[in-house]
């Protein structure tokens, strides 16, 4: 559905906990300065979608974690290292209540969600000090290892520090860890240059089903649903993550757009390129046919007339010229 994320968005903005929710927790945490903040609702809110659109695939992370990094830097907005710097956030999410399109609990896992989204905040809070100090470094292997340890995750005994999404998430950092022009990449650039890990979330999520409590679509591929919405907004309503959405927009359309002569000259684009290709014959493979899908990020017929019915779509929303040149039929 391609609303969901808006229907969710308490979630998403709003700290909903889970109902055993010690009381006097729940009062601490209506009266923390920290928790009350709009910077800590807009960076949890980062968090929180970068934890549904990676959905478990951790290499999915990273680098849109570091797209927000560096729009908020060209944006000139300014980051609250108050919050940045603050251990209470570690307090709330273990009691955070997750939408219908996750499962309560992943399988065999207990305490698994709060250890991932407590390690994600630390990287969250790393992303931002790597691109606006640049003495700054981002953490090793070992470091990862020992702070899903620190927040009791068990390694290689959970779906998430298992070797291979532990080797993979560490691939991931490594590319803006161990390559200093990626501290100083615009956010335009980190995007495309994270194409081909969010096109193998996507696949992943084709080839595997995800369990979900609102019996949602068990193939979605998060981003794209992300996309979507944020095609249909305002850009005067943009939340902070709607920038990210936009970023990998741009990323997608440079790769559809791309020439024949383009592709020739670029190997890695043309790697990307193929790439896509798979994804899309294997989305459609697993979806109706009125759903099925030319591009990653573009919507489609019954998306647009969708759009239209809706009455959502904003006047001088990017998806309102989508519309007016029905660009993807696919």
């Amino acid at each position: 559905m391609v609303n969901r994320l808006e229907a969710e968005a308490r979630y998403i903005y709003n700290q909903v906990l889970q109902d055993d929710t010690p009381a006097d927790l729940r009062e601490e945490f209506r009266n923390s300065d920290i928790l009350n903040r709009q910077s800590w609702l807009d960076e949890s809110a980062v968090l929180k979608l970068t934890f549904y659109d990676s959905s478990g695939r951790q290499y999915g992370q990273a680098h849109p974690e570091a797209v927000h990094a560096a729009d908020v830097q060209e944006r000139n907005v300014p980051v609250d290292w108050d919050v940045m710097h603050s251990d209470e956030p570690f307090k709330i999410m273990k009691y955070w209540k997750l939408p219908g399109s996750h499962s309560q609990k992943p399988f065999h896992t207990d305490g698994l969600v709060p250890a991932s989204l407590s390690f994600w905040w630390d990287m969250l809070r790393d992303t931002m000090k790597w691109r606006f100090d640049p003495s700054y470094e981002l953490p090793s292997r070992q470091e990862i290892e020992q702070r899903f340890e620190k927040y009791g995750a068990k390694l290689l005994e959970t779906s998430s520090t298992s070797e291979e999404e532990l080797a993979g998430l560490d691939a991931s950092v490594s590319l803006l860890r161990d390559n200093p022009a990626m501290r100083t990449a615009s956010s335009d650039e980190l995007a495309a240059g994270d194409r081909d890990a969010q096109l193998k979330v996507g696949l992943h999520w084709q080839a595997h089903t995800r369990p979900r409590r609102d019996h949602g679509d068990p193939h979605e591929v998060v981003m794209r649903t992300g996309i979507l919405n944020m095609l249909q907004k305002s850009p005067k309503d943009f939340k902070p993550y709607d920038h990210v959405y936009e970023k990998y927009y741009n990323a997608f359309e440079r790769l559809a757009t791309a020439s024949p002569d383009e592709l020739a000259a670029d190997p890695k684009l043309a790697k990307t390129h193929w790439l896509h290709g798979r994804f899309i014959t294997r989305y459609n493979k697993e979806h109706k046919p009125e759903e099925n899908i030319a591009f990653f990020h573009r919507p489609t017929q019954y998306n647009i007339e969708e759009w239209q019915a809706s009455g959502r779509l904003a006047p001088d929303a990017l998806g309102a010229a989508l519309v007016a040149s029905q660009v993807e039929v696919a």
